[in-house]
């Protein structure tokens, strides 16, 4: 399997594990994240693996570098005021605040997150097409950043 969809799940295990009263359904791992309007009239947080850098640490330890999204989404009436986004926000710090402990991952015992961002509407990949005049969705967004070390491939002698 793909150390990228590797560290995903173990994010989406994680979050179910210790966020699961906070969410109306569980977390879920995404790849392109697609959520409709009657989708969203419930908070759903999906993970979507974003990128991998790889670099040698040794001759026979090979360091990847794995970022992934967590989103936060839900459907909140134009007229908010604030009473429904705020606590959208407050459970992103929460998530956000839970990964900057640097506590191993349940499913990946070695790989903790290295940093964290949080801010709303961060990345256009998360947008929604809505009415603007009748609905509106709040999205959230989390990058978490871990580090994972994995044999490599011996180079030729």
């Amino acid at each position: 399997m793909s150390t990228m969809i590797d560290v995903a799940d173990a994010v989406v295990t994680e979050l179910n594990n210790v966020f699961a009263s906070s969410f109306t359904v569980p977390a879920i791992r995404q790849n392109i994240p697609r959520n409709n309007l009657e989708d969203l009239s419930v908070l759903r947080v999906t993970v979507r693996p974003k990128d991998k850098v790889t670099s040698r640490a040794t001759r026979s330890i090979v360091q990847d570098i794995v970022r992934v999204y967590v989103g936060i989404q839900k459907q909140c009436p134009v007229d908010d005021d604030n009473s429904l986004s705020d606590p959208l926000i407050d459970l992103g710090e929460d998530i956000q605040a839970y990964f900057d402990k640097q506590i191993p991952l349940t499913a990946l015992p070695g790989v903790v997150c290295e940093n964290s961002a949080f801010g709303a509407d961060g990345d256009s990949t998360w947008m929604s097409v809505v009415n603007k005049n009748t609905i509106d969705v709040y999205t959230g967004l989390i990058v978490l950043t871990f580090r994972v070390a994995r044999p490599g491939r011996q180079p030729p002698a």
